[in-house]
């Protein structure tokens, strides 16, 4: 079982990092693999499909969360 965290500056911070990390990593990972010769068409649509850009939105959210913590 997990235990519950309290939102603090430090934990924010984490999670953005972690968030950032996972952006960044998910974007070289969907890079290359379009790069990458005879790859089959699914698997391009699928590259497609995936929307990183919900992770730089969350990343948005929790900034707004630590800028508020700060005022």
């Amino acid at each position: 079982m997990r235990t519950r965290m309290n939102k603090t500056e430090n934990n924010l911070q984490t999670v953005w990092e972690q968030l950032d990390n996972a952006s960044g990593e998910l974007d070289n990972a969907l890079t290359n693999l379009g790069m990458m010769r005879n790859i089959p068409g699914e698997v391009k649509k699928s590259i497609d499909l995936i929307d990183t850009s919900q992770i730089v939105n969350l990343k948005n959210e929790i900034e707004k969360l630590m800028n508020k913590k700060d005022q």
